[in-house]
């Protein structure tokens, strides 16, 4: 996929009729494909197990940081901390919808980190998080990710349903 993903970014470069966009939308989908690599590589070998939950780790805290970021944009901010005031918040995506489908893909992991956890302090800060998320998603004003995230959380239950060779239920 990693293939095809690279040889579709190089044919619209090549086809492109305006080669300045294309030249730095081709740099993006070069950068996705040499992150994904360095993050397979950093999460691999002997310390692989650790290194996926500090990876995993350090992206929810990324998701909690923007999230309340996001929630900040909505009200200008908070006493001395000032932000762009929006409408529709965007976090430092771009756009309300990258933003919501960020979250999308994240709030899944940390309400499974949050059901996995025995330490109440940890999930005592992930239904913050949680929360907090939500929250942020909300004020992203796109309908589409509330008819989405049901659908997100599904499939994340059953991919745990899978790994734990279907022991791990709600009921």
């Amino acid at each position: 996929p990693l293939l095809a993903y690279a040889a579709t970014a190089l044919f619209f470069y090549k086809s492109s009729a305006n080669p300045s966009v294309a030249s730095s939308e081709f740099q993006r989908m070069l950068f996705s494909i040499g992150a994904y690599f360095a993050a397979v590589q950093a999460c691999s070998g002997d310390r692989a197990e650790k290194l996926r939950k500090t990876a995993l780790g350090g992206w929810l805290a990324g998701l909690i940081l923007i999230s309340v970021y996001g929630i900040l944009q909505k009200s200008g901010g908070v006493g001395s901390i000032m932000v762009p005031k929006l409408d529709r918040v965007f976090g430092t995506f771009g756009n309300p919808i990258f933003f919501a489908a960020y979250l999308i893909i994240s709030i899944p992991f940390l309400v499974g980190w949050m059901m996995e956890t025995k330490h109440w302090t940890l999930r005592l800060t992930l239904t913050a998080g949680i929360v907090v998320s939500l929250w942020s998603l909300f004020y992203t004003g796109t309908r589409a990710a509330f008819l989405s995230l049901p659908a997100a959380l599904v499939i994340f239950y059953f991919i745990l349903e899978w790994k734990n060779n279907w022991k791990w239920t709600l009921a």
